[in-house]
């Protein structure tokens, strides 16, 4: 009777023990799944992604390092602006991360021998950049006979200036005034308007100012 009540309690105390795991498994999964988030790797191939598509920044060589809610950028743009403006992609995904910025602009890498280079690069860059500007302003129109047309309508237009007696060529964007003036003021005016035409890049000065006979 004595071990048959024992055997009882201990089947009792091992069912009870059984369900209590159960009970403490099936409640710590959910937690679990709740508060997973991506990891490491999979954050950085997100960030990686954006980074390659953005198209500021997929040119440039970006390095993406991610512990936890940490992240560290390395590797080189080409300007301070990009490297703020990956920084501000990596926050833009997730607010809460940490960014440690190591980013280094063109100028940060040059090495002193190569500066000057670099700097024509840049300024020939930039340059670059102000002739497209100015080509989208005034599309298609800056031709040679657009800038004849032009230097014609503005010598009609001008006080003091004989149009009808000066002839306008203009070959690669370098006009040519030909012809007679009455006076220096007259002759000044012209290649005045000439040369302050949008796409004119150089004048050439064949005008001749008219003597007067006593």
């Amino acid at each position: 009777m004595l071990r048959s009540g024992l055997c009882l309690s201990l089947m009792l105390f091992g069912a009870s023990g059984a369900w209590a795991q159960s009970r403490r498994q099936l409640n710590d999964a959910p937690t679990h799944a709740a508060g997973a988030g991506p990891t490491d790797s999979e954050r950085a191939r997100s960030i990686e992604s954006q980074v390659s598509t953005d198209p500021v920044l997929r040119d440039d060589q970006i390095t993406i390092e991610v512990t936890g809610k940490q992240v560290r950028l390395s590797g080189t743009v080409d300007t301070a602006d990009e490297r703020t403006h990956a920084e501000d992609l990596v926050r833009q995904s997730d607010p809460t991360l940490t960014v440690e910025n190591l980013l280094q602009t063109g100028d940060d890498t040059t090495p002193p021998a190569a500066t000057t280079t670099d700097k024509i690069s840049e300024g020939s860059k930039r340059a670059a950049r102000k002739a497209e500007k100015a080509a989208t302003e005034v599309g298609e129109m800056v031709t040679d006979g657009w800038i004849t047309s032009k230097v014609k309508t503005q010598l009609m237009g001008a006080d003091g200036v004989h149009a009808s007696a000066i002839n306008v060529d203009t070959a690669d964007h370098v006009v040519t005034l030909r012809g007679t003036v009455r006076s220096e003021a007259e002759h000044r005016k012209a290649l005045k308007i000439a040369r302050e035409t949008r796409g004119v890049q150089q004048v050439h000065d064949e005008l001749t100012v008219r003597t007067r006979t006593k």
